[in-house]
């Protein structure tokens, strides 16, 4: 049964594994095709904010159905989804059809070393390596410097994320949304928010100073991420921008191969180790936003 198990488990990952990737572009592609040069980097916030809540409600609705079977958690996310599913075929505007789109064809598809979305896209491969390295090492940091034991420790750094995600929603519906300012100002803003959080959470001995860094973090998170996919679509033309927001989605999930890797490497070395080069790092992307490919 254990060996059944496994293997059928193991089935699933790679079924979800070969479709889920598909979802960011996709749902990347329809935002672009709804929004405007003007508003795109307050749209593509907006789906930021959407995960930011669902990293928050997803826990929270986990933990509720838990106390009905250790499969609750499971169902539920199959309801879920299914309600989801529904809605997107019955409320989401179709596609644009080829003498819709400006210029009336489809556009080529987009190669990953176009030059123009080339350091966009290593802008954000960067940047994601960077945020994996510390999730996956955190949790030890937690449990090492405030002596926890590990249902504890999961709870801080369950707690940590969670000013995080708040703090990336309160400013995409605070700021972004109401502001909608220009992403060449957005991107080194909170590329430097980011890199003092980080250095303050390596020297926090106070959990709740720590959460305040991991806050810090979370606006310059939602400045970041919103505002390199608005510079990177808007480096193409209108009908080629679907195409390349949907190959500069491609840049998370490799980066989240490697980051967490080097996370774990550098924890090893001492436990300061990644968020100090993680400070420096954003320091590094810092100098790169500033060249005028990515302006």
């Amino acid at each position: 049964v254990g060996l059944t198990s496994f293997f059928l488990l193991c089935a699933v990952r790679l079924f979800f594994g070969v479709l889920s990737p598909g979802m960011l572009p996709a749902s990347m592609g329809a935002m672009i095709e709804a929004t405007t040069p003007a508003n795109r980097a307050a749209g593509l916030g907006l789906m930021g904010t959407a995960m930011s809540i669902g990293s928050i409600i997803g826990p929270a609705g986990a933990a509720a159905l838990a106390p009905f079977g250790a499969l609750a958690p499971l169902w539920g996310s199959i309801t879920f989804s299914l309600v989801c599913a529904g809605i997107l075929a019955f409320g989401l505007p179709k596609t644009r059809t080829a003498s819709a789109r400006p210029g009336g064809v489809h556009p080529a598809p987009m190669r990953f070393r176009d030059k123009r979305i080339w350091p966009h896209l290593v802008f954000l491969f960067a940047y994601f390596m960077i945020v994996g390295a510390i999730q996956i090492t955190l949790a030890f940091l937690i449990a090492d410097r405030f002596a926890l034991q590990r249902e504890a420790a999961v709870g801080a750094t369950g707690l940590a994320f969670a000013a995080l995600a708040f703090a990336m929603i309160l400013i995409q519906f605070g700021y972004v949304q109401r502001v909608n300012p220009n992403p060449r100002d957005m991107l080194p803003r909170g590329l430097i928010l980011i890199m003092i959080g980080y250095i303050g959470a390596a020297f926090s001995n106070v959990f709740w100073l720590l959460c305040s860094c991991f806050f810090l973090v979370g606006i310059g998170a939602a400045l970041v991420v919103p505002a390199a996919n608005a510079l990177g679509s808007l480096s193409v033309s209108p009908q080629e921008q679907a195409s390349a927001a949907a190959v500069l989605s491609s840049a998370p999930p490799w980066a989240f191969v490697i980051g967490p890797l080097i996370g774990a490497m550098l924890y090893e070395l001492h436990p300061m180790a990644p968020l100090l080069t993680s400070a420096g790092l954003m320091g590094g992307l810092w100098i790169y936003a500033s060249h005028a490919t990515l302006r």
